[in-house]
């Protein structure tokens, strides 16, 4: 186990590194430069080299980038010109309620996916498991925006049962008092999380339902119910799990 960890752990190191060095490149790729991106293109050139020099990137290409990896190491994330204001703030600001959000996505589509997908393995190839299938599929390969957008044009419109926008609080506390505003963004996060979800439990529930403990089970008496649920499912959680 101390040893797999370690693996992870380096294999998460040289992730990161290939990462920095892609968006690295990337900034550096911007067409006429970061000053040109940052100032617009009314800037002049005098304005150009003093940002430039300011920040650094007047400087050889392999000491800006241990540059960018030190500030990256001290939680400096830079400055944002788009909304004037530092990514540190933008990420105090935004980062807890797209936690927020997320986590109650992943709720709701575990909540879903996990009877959804024992359903498809009970029934396996028969009517039921080609429709649930089918489904799962068609909404695996839904944008995200464009299934909010089809819950925002029913629910909103064609039924209007609830609001169109998001909660416009600041505070997750104020997120919660608008609970009703949350129901539409949720589902539209779950929607592909709960096919992807749904084919895993599935996936798993059809190979343990052929495992000899399963057979062993039945063969005892036991109702079919606490087979699947209590034996059989526990067991099958293992890929959702990871």
């Amino acid at each position: 186990m101390f040893q797999f960890i370690l693996k992870r752990l380096g294999q998460a190191v040289v992730v990161v590194f290939l990462v920095t060095i892609i968006t690295f490149i990337l900034l550096q790729s911007q067409p006429g430069g970061a000053a040109r991106a940052a100032l617009g293109k009314d800037a002049t050139k005098e304005q150009l080299a003093a940002f430039d020099h300011e920040n650094g990137y007047d400087r050889p290409i392999p000491e800006q980038y241990v540059t960018y990896l030190n500030k990256i190491a001290h939680g400096d994330f830079g400055y944002s010109y788009q909304h004037n204001q530092s990514v540190n703030d933008l990420l105090a600001a935004r980062l807890p309620r797209t936690i927020f959000l997320s986590l109650l996505s992943t709720i709701l589509a575990l909540i879903i996916a996990i009877p959804l997908g024992v359903w498809q393995a009970v029934k396996r190839n028969k009517a039921p498991d080609y429709i649930v299938t089918i489904a799962c599929l068609l909404a695996y390969s839904t944008p995200i925006f464009f299934a909010g957008l089809l819950l925002i044009v029913l629910f909103s419109q064609v039924w209007p049962i609830l609001p169109n926008d998001a909660p416009q609080g600041q505070d997750l506390a104020v997120m919660w008092e608008q609970w009703d505003h949350l129901i539409l963004p949720v589902c539209a996060l779950s929607v592909g999380t709960i096919a992807a979800y749904a084919r895993y439990v599935r996936s798993s529930m059809v190979d343990n339902l052929n495992e000899q403990y399963v057979r062993t089970a039945r063969a005892k008496g036991l109702s079919e119910f606490r087979v699947v649920f209590v034996h059989t499912l526990r067991n099958a959680m293992f890929p959702v799990i990871t």
